[in-house]
């Protein structure tokens, strides 16, 4: 089973974060590389994928990827992956190696009020300038 989120997500994958940070951080003319300019574009940069999208899609893919099918209320899922951590097996669901986040963390996270300004560094990084939407074929990957 999955839960069934009404927030928005902006996950970025790990190796797109990486080639981010890469353009941000690490030389990328002679003149850096010989010290004759500064490295520093900024003082800071947000990395995020910059575009936002529903976590209903996101827990459909999950649900095709990892073949399941069920998907209930949030509510309903944390009541059973509490349940479920109560148990001798409690380690076959992984998310209950979270529960204290679930039921404490998770529900007071601000998902769609919260919008990080990433314009910055996606002038200065060309692997943030082509971020995409999450498709089927990426949680694929990361399942």
């Amino acid at each position: 089973m999955l839960p069934n989120l009404k927030e928005t997500l902006s996950w970025f994958p790990v190796d797109q974060v990486a080639a981010t940070l890469s353009y941000l951080m690490l030389p990328v003319n002679k003149a850096q590389i010989k010290g004759k300019e500064s490295n520093r574009r900024s003082s800071y940069y947000h990395i995020k994928n910059p575009i936002y999208q529903g976590w209903k899609q996101i827990t459909q893919y999950l649900g095709l990827t990892l073949g399941i099918q069920k998907i209930i209320s949030f509510d309903k899922y944390i009541n059973a992956v509490l349940h479920q951590a109560s148990t001798d097996t409690w380690a076959s669901n992984r998310a209950a190696l979270l529960t204290e986040f679930w039921a404490q963390d998770f529900v007071q996270m601000p998902f769609s009020q919260l919008v990080i300004n990433t314009e910055q560094a996606q002038r200065n990084s060309y692997a943030l300038k082509r971020a995409t939407i999450i498709d089927k074929e990426l949680v694929k990957k990361f399942t």
